[in-house]
């Protein structure tokens, strides 16, 4: 099990790859590995977390699902599938039940089904509300799976949204030159999602669902939390040491303290990469001269590492 989900408020991408011992899929472990590999930066920089299994069971995906509530955004499944399960390494799990449990998260974009067969579970997907799937129609062949949700990834952590991403895989399986893979990306609504798909297909309620794309952009906590406990805190601090009529005074300054935590906050980001461009950009002279690299303007205290 990889990257453990550390903030309840920072969106989570889920990985679950599903190897059996009895049905152990070879290609399974170059997916997990390269597909973790290629989210994991983004990740490290704060875009979202990431959490991967690569022996997933039932109890373990409730789990986390209820765990994580409304913070999935994207779902990955890799493994033994059909139309109406997938194959967990303790049992095979009902997909009408995976997709109620999915339902949950409010703001899920993809559910993206790696494996044989899986068409058929768009239906109850869509149906509950899920924006886009990626299901196949028809049995694959584990390597061509794993290249095809390499490319996918590789394309959707560089800016590209899902339904580009989705055309680059494809369009890399057919530079490949594999004879008789066919493709299908479009709006559906659940009545047709049963239609003559081909291999892979993208499945989608909406043009916005196909356009989405990955978080870019740290996420900003002191900006979700709420300021009056702060304030208050303050107040209580201050209200002994002033004259009457001073808590008006007080309420004033715990404003002023929170609006500072912010802005040392800010400036403490932008120091730490100040200081990694400053780093990389070090001569040879400049270590030879003595002289002390300065810092950015406005050095000071702040809050953070």
């Amino acid at each position: 099990m990889s990257g453990e989900i550390a903030n309840p408020k920072i969106p989570l991408l889920y990985l679950a790859f599903a190897n059996h011992q009895d049905h152990p899929l070879e290609n399974l472990v170059t997916e997990s590995r390269e597909v973790y590999r290629l989210l994991h930066p983004r990740a490290q920089e704060g875009h979202y977390q990431l959490h991967r299994e690569d022996f997933a069971e039932l109890d373990t995906i409730a789990h986390y699902l209820a765990t994580c509530k409304d913070q999935v955004r994207l779902f990955h499944f890799g493994g033994h599938a059909s139309s109406q399960s997938l194959l967990l390494r303790d049992l095979e799990a009902r997909s009408a039940g995976i997709a109620a449990m999915l339902k949950q998260q409010q703001h899920l974009a993809l559910v993206f089904l790696n494996g044989c067969s899986t068409k058929g579970q768009v239906v109850y997907l869509l149906e509950l509300g899920v924006p886009a799937v990626i299901a196949t129609s028809a049995p694959v062949n584990g390597g061509l799976a794993s290249r095809f949700a390499v490319q996918f990834y590789q394309a959707l952590v560089r800016a590209h949204a899902f339904q580009a991403a989705f055309d680059m895989a494809s369009a890399y399986l057919q530079a490949r030159g594999h004879a008789g893979i066919h493709f299908f990306r479009g709006i559906v609504t659940p009545k047709n999602a049963q239609m003559d798909a081909q291999h892979w297909g993208l499945y989608a309620l909406d043009e916005t669902a196909l356009r989405w794309t990955l978080p870019d952009q740290p996420l900003n906590l002191l900006d979700m939390m709420d300021p009056a406990p702060l304030a208050a805190a303050a107040i209580a601090a201050l209200t002994p040491y002033l004259v009457k009529g001073g808590e008006e005074l007080a309420q004033g300054i715990g404003k002023d303290l929170w609006e500072l935590v912010k802005s040392r906050s800010k400036a403490m980001r932008i120091r730490r990469n100040w200081k990694s461009s400053r780093l990389s950009r070090r001569t040879t002279d400049t270590r030879q001269s003595g002289r002390k690299t300065g810092g950015p303007p406005g050095r000071g205290y702040g809050f953070g590492r």
